[in-house]
């Protein structure tokens, strides 16, 4: 199985699944789209009996995930759009916490803020010597999670 998504690609080999955030463009902050992308990717992943384990990394070799789409933040008007918005990144990350097998995230480079989140809620992290992890938003009185 091998999918491709603007925003997310998702390939099968052998017993494993790589989905690859695929906004190099935008450091692969993690958009709507990218959150939506990913949780349909799992619903047919979770079907898939030979699947063991799933490896979740970014484009290029800059960035794993540079974290939330910040741009598409600032559009956000309502207390229920902002809500929602952090809503759906937190459902993905528990959903990501409770799946059946394991998670490994190939940390390719920069994973700040919701990428660190991302890479802290597989079961297993790798990271390459040029990766760097941060929480950014501390600075600013919020709390990871």
């Amino acid at each position: 199985m091998a999918t491709a998504n603007e925003v997310l690609r998702v390939e099968r080999r052998e017993h494993a699944a790589i989905l690859t955030i695929d906004r190099p463009h935008a450091g692969n902050s993690i958009s709507a789209e990218v959150t939506v992308a990913m949780d349909e990717a799992l619903t047919a992943l979770e079907g898939e009996s030979t699947l063991v384990a799933i490896v979740i990394t970014g484009a290029g070799a800059k960035f794993f995930s540079s974290g939330g789409d910040i741009k598409q933040y600032s559009k956000l008007v309502t207390r229920e759009q902002l809500q929602s918005a952090f809503e759906r990144p937190r459902r993905l990350l528990d959903r990501l916490e409770a799946l059946p097998f394991p998670v490994i995230a190939a940390v390719n480079g920069i994973a700040m803020g919701g990428g660190a989140e991302l890479m802290l809620a597989c079961d297993l992290r790798l990271a390459a010597p040029t990766a760097s992890i941060g929480f950014p938003y501390v600075r600013l009185g919020l709390i990871p999670g």
